[in-house]
Order: structure tokens, then sequence, then C-alpha cells
């Protein structure tokens, strides 16, 4: 009898622990991070999709490093928000930009239309702050969904699972699916890394 009690306690230990490995961990009480991603890009109007990998760097609310290659390890952009100041190179047209943070310049690394600063929210789980945009959280208090009508943008969080996630976002002319796939609470090497300055070759 005491044999079949602990084997019964050892199997729901074992089923516990199971269950705890696997949930997911909140992002919106992290300050900062860095996620390993891979990324599925549709362009709806150009028909074509591509996959990439990407390393992210990111501290909250304004501060992000996006760095996408090939699944081949060919590098062909990097893309840096700093405040209100973005900056960006696409390797393959050998084309720099400086400017002001605008949701065009991240079409033109990612191909849909987004203010950057909501691309850091959506990494920590935070809805965005214009009143443009209705979220919706999930039985357990997790960012589910997010809806901005006018701009025909929609936003899902799917797949939570420890520290992966899936983030979906679809517009009427891409759409983009990244997958983040491990995570570090600290960004390293900070200095410079949010400023990108135009490569002497171009």
């Amino acid at each position: 009898m005491a044999t079949k009690i602990l084997v019964s306690l050892l199997l729901l230990t074992n089923l516990f622990q199971l269950g705890c490995s696997s949930a997911p961990i909140r992002f919106d009480d992290k300050n900062e991070g860095q996620w390993e991603a891979k990324a599925l890009i549709r362009d709806k109007s150009a028909r074509k999709s591509f996959i990439v990998n990407l390393d992210i760097s990111a501290i909250q609310s304004d501060k992000l490093r996006v760095e996408a290659v090939t699944p081949l390890g060919i590098h062909i952009a990097s893309y840096a928000l700093n405040g209100k100041s973005v900056s960006y190179v696409l390797t393959r047209q050998k084309k720099y930009y400086k400017g002001r943070s605008t949701a065009q310049s991240l079409r033109s690394v990612l191909s849909i239309s987004l203010e950057p600063k909501n691309i850091l929210a959506f990494l920590f789980d935070k809805p965005p702050k214009s009143k443009r945009w209705s979220c919706e959280s999930d039985e357990k208090g997790f960012l589910k969904k997010c809806i901005n009508k006018r701009n025909s943008v929609t936003v899902i969080w799917e797949n939570r699972v420890r520290d992966k996630k899936t983030i979906q976002i679809e517009s009427s002319r891409a759409s983009l699916q990244i997958y983040l796939k491990s995570f570090s609470p600290k960004v390293e090497d900070k200095d410079g890394l949010f400023v990108i300055e135009k490569p002497s070759a171009f």
C-alpha cells in the first residue's frame, strides 16, 4: 500500500514539474533582453515570401537592434532604434539610412509598416500606447491579440512555452511571423549598439 502511494506521489511530482517546466514566462516585467528568432516574411503585394534569422536586442521602451541573416548565414540587414531616431543598413542594396523613426523605416527591413516602438511593445508583451489599438489577454493574463482597425493590422501571440513564443503580425500588404526561440534577460555590449554608422564601402 505504501509503495503504491509513493509511486502515485512520484508520478504527480513529475507531472507537476513537467507542467512548470513548460509554463510561459512573463516578459512585461523585464526591462531588457536579447532574443534569437526566425521570421517568415510575406510581401503580399509582391507575392514573395522568405525566411530570415534574427538576432534581437531590446531595452524598454525606446531601444531596439535587429540583425537579419539568411538561413545560409548571409547578412542582409541591420536595424537600430534609439529614441526617436533610427538607422539601418541593407547589405545587398548597399543602402544606408539614418533619420526619424517611422513605420516606413521598419518596412524597408521587415516588409511591414509598423512603428518600431510597437515592435518593442510586442516583444515585451505590452499593448501599444496608441488609442488606435485594442487588445485582449488570455485567461492567464498574457497578451493574446491586438488590433489596429484604422491601419488594418492584427497581432496575435501564440505557442507560449517557457521563453519561447510566436508573434504573428498581419497587415493588408504584408505578414510577419516571428518565432522567438531563445531569450537572455540582459543585453550585452550596449555601447554603440543602438546606432549604426554608414559603412565605408557604401
